[in-house]
């Protein structure tokens, strides 16, 4: 791969970001439409001919590092390794020409 394609693959990877942020701000959007639809009419779920809206809660317990006694800490906590890579665009779009 040449660095040209590399080029061309963070661009496309960035404007692809770009627009997951925008879908991502609508769909939180709508939620909340309908969540406020739903607690105003006392509904957990709601049904028409092509969709179905199930409301519920997830709980998770999670213990932080400095709240817990040290030992405790050592004893229980479990590592996890996750593949991170991070797109930084280093030309803000104003700045390009």
């Amino acid at each position: 791969m040449i660095t040209t394609d590399v080029g061309t693959l963070l661009s496309k990877w960035a404007e692809a970001r770009n627009t997951a942020a925008i879908l991502d701000k609508k769909i939180a959007h709508y939620r909340r439409i309908m969540d406020d639809y739903m607690v105003k009419n006392n509904l957990d779920k709601y049904e028409n001919d092509l969709y179905r809206v199930k409301k519920s809660t997830q709980q998770r317990n999670v213990m932080t590092k400095n709240k817990v006694p040290k030992e405790v800490w050592d004893e229980y906590s479990v590592p996890q390794q996750v593949l991170v890579l991070t797109l930084t665009e280093k030309i803000s779009k104003k700045n390009r020409k």
